[in-house]
């Protein structure tokens, strides 16, 4: 078997003018009087305008921090609605970002894609994901796990969104910063790359020309693309969205935050509800 290289396999990934060129990047003039309704609930309990700096000042004793890890896709209905629904009422919590390893991981049903699997060379939501889990979720995985083409359940657009929102989580990766992205994003995402380019305007604390920097860099672009993959094929979501807190999958977020602010051993934050309504994770 020929040895892979990455060369053999870097332009197999959407890129970036996929999403230019969706045929849904139509951006209206009302984007402009709206995402500043988008971008800021996420950022009320830390004050509009914070710098991402002063937000690593933490507030409440030390105590374990509690894990929050979102498994998503770009422009996924139930995603979509999470990230503007609960997710949203959680992070917005006063204090809550303070008590979080939040992660937030863009991949979701997607996978790379493997010769012996269903489908193949066509995307297979069933079989194909399923013999990509099997085959890749192990410890020692084969490189060709993250070698290749990837498909996405929504098509190329949602796999260059995918990347665009794991470049903005690299380069910012305090949530104070990109979450707001995320929530004003999903909410424009009709509107294709220059709905991400006015959200990145409108939002606090960030500058495109750093994430398309990131876009623009194809070694960077393959390994945070492998590294998403990794780490949800590991986690075998049965699907998306998957909200994993301290380890275990929750089978319903409405009481996200309450679940949230009962699995941390320190002093509840201001935006914790009343104690009588917390719910114990353990």
């Amino acid at each position: 078997m020929v040895p892979h290289r990455k060369s053999q396999h870097r332009s197999t990934l959407p890129t970036f003018e996929d999403l230019r060129s969706h045929p849904s990047n139509v951006v209206v003039k009302t984007y402009g009087r709206n995402l500043r309704r988008w971008c800021p609930p996420i950022l009320l309990a830390i004050n509009v305008g914070t710098t991402a700096a002063a937000h690593t000042l933490r507030g409440p004793a030390a105590a374990p921090r509690v894990s929050l890890r979102v498994y998503s896709e770009a422009g996924c209905p139930n995603c979509q609605r999470l990230v503007a629904g609960d997710l949203n009422r959680t992070l917005s919590a006063a204090g809550i970002l303070d008590i979080l390893d939040f992660d937030f991981i863009a991949f979701g049903n997607a996978y790379y894609l493997q010769e012996e699997c269903p489908g193949y060379p066509n995307y297979s939501r069933t079989a194909g994901v399923a013999c990509y889990q099997k085959k890749c979720s192990v410890d020692d995985a084969p490189a060709a796990c993250t070698a290749g083409p990837v498909v996405c359940q929504h098509g190329a657009a949602e796999c260059a969104a995918n990347v665009l929102q794991n470049c903005v989580a690299a380069v910012y990766p305090d949530p104070a910063v990109y979450a707001p992205f995320n929530y004003c994003y999903e909410a424009a995402y009709a509107g294709g790359v220059r709905a991400a380019e006015a959200c990145a305007a409108h939002c606090d604390a960030m500058r495109w020309e750093d994430v398309a920097a990131c876009l623009g860099d194809a070694d960077r672009v393959d390994a945070l693309t492998a590294a998403a993959a990794r780490d949800t094929v590991r986690q075998l979501i049965p699907g998306t969205p998957t909200v994993v807190l301290d380890g275990v999958a929750l089978s319903d977020t409405a009481a996200l935050l309450e679940q949230v602010c009962g699995a941390y051993s320190g002093d509840a934050p201001v935006g914790c509800p009343a104690a009588g309504s917390l719910i114990e994770t353990a």
